[in-house]
């Protein structure tokens, strides 16, 4: 059972002018692509819904048929391939296909709003730094942002100056490239060529367990890097991930020659079958009611066997179902006295199997 609260991260490049709008446009996707990832397919089509088909798209700008199709149908090569006539054909489809669904679940463009909004935040700041031509690349790595790496440039060197870093839930140090030496905000160093780094580690999430569920919760995040032009902020909301636990005294068999972490050898199980306890109150074992790791040693059950004569000394065979054993009688033509069969092959009795290690949850 996996149940994910909402959560950002922002890949980010923010370059010059030139190539701010593609590279701002995809905060906005990526916002978008996280609806999906972390509520659902129906939140994002809700939202792609309300944000973009409000207006009459067959008399609406090209900018703004350009601008909602790179929203619903995402910004990349397949829509650099269309005309703009077949942009706005395929917005108003979009529109026209899904509008009873998204009117129906109004409910959902609401809870989408929790992503989108950072997105759009983050896709305003990438505007207003492109204009002082900063340049910033984030890369945030693991399932839930657990590291995220920033590289500060500007195209205007020693123009601008780095002030530091804010952060929440992480923890931040910035280093000059070159030198690897960590920076002193206070001193105010220029931005270079690419010169100043910056990594990040989330702080460890919170984990408990309760009957039977855990939770593992990241808090809050925030980081903002801050320049003498305009910063840039990613929030990172928190994470509540919920999952089933093994409860511990749970014994598995496992297919491996030792036992995961967490989990210790079951010793009672060396060289033994399962038996489950018995509580049917019926006798099925003879041991009764046992309690949990007690140990029954083996058995064979009553039986007998029967066999003929020849009336003379010799050997003959006893049959008994499948079972066959060698007799010997000597001068007791009335087979009379009590005989032993004899011996099987050396060993023990058991059926065909497989071998696996048993282990305790601690």
């Amino acid at each position: 059972m996996r149940n994910i609260s909402a959560v950002v991260f922002l890949s980010t490049f923010l370059s010059g002018a030139a190539f701010a709008n593609t590279n701002c446009d995809l905060l906005l996707q990526h916002g978008i692509n996280n609806i999906t990832k972390y509520q659902s397919a129906d939140h994002t089509v809700v939202y792609k819904y309300f944000t973009h088909c409000g207006v009459d798209h067959a008399t609406s700008s090209d900018r703004t048929v350009s601008s909602a199709d790179g929203s619903i149908f995402g910004f990349g090569s397949a829509s650099g391939n269309l005309n703009i006539d077949q942009k706005r054909e395929r917005v108003i489809q979009f529109c026209e296909e899904n509008k009873d669904f998204a009117l129906a679940q109004q409910n959902l463009f609401a809870e989408s709003q929790t992503l989108s909004t950072e997105a759009l935040t983050s896709w305003n700041q990438c505007i207003e730094m492109a204009r002082k031509d900063i340049k910033i690349s984030m890369s945030p790595q693991g399932e839930h942002s657990e590291f995220v790496h920033f590289e500060v440039d500007s195209t205007h060197d020693g123009d601008l100056v780095f002030l530091g870093i804010n952060q929440s839930g992480y923890s931040c140090e910035a280093s000059m490239v070159g030198n690897g030496n960590n920076i002193d905000a206070n001193s105010q160093p220029p931005i270079r060529n690419s010169n100043i780094q910056i990594d990040c580690t989330r702080s460890a999430p919170t984990i408990s367990e309760t009957d039977g569920k855990g939770k593992m919760q990241y808090e809050l995040g925030y980081i903002s890097v801050n320049t003498s032009g305009p910063a840039l902020s990613v929030s990172f909301p928190e994470v509540v991930e919920e999952y089933y636990v093994t409860p511990p005294n749970a014994v598995l068999p496992f297919n491996a020659q030792r036992c995961p972490a967490g989990w210790h050898e079951y010793e009672p199980a060396y060289g033994r079958f399962i038996r489950g306890i018995d509580n049917s109150g019926t006798g099925i074992d003879p041991g009764g009611v046992r309690a949990a790791g007690d140990i029954q040693s083996d058995n064979v059950g009553a039986h007998s066997h029967t066999y003929r004569g020849t009336g003379a000394a010799g050997t003959t065979t006893a049959d008994n179902g499948n079972d066959r054993h060698g007799l010997w009688f000597n001068g007791d033509p009335g087979q009379s006295n009590v005989r032993s069969t004899e011996s099987n092959p050396a060993g023990e009795t058991r059926p065909k199997n497989v071998a696996l290690l048993f282990c305790e949850r601690r």
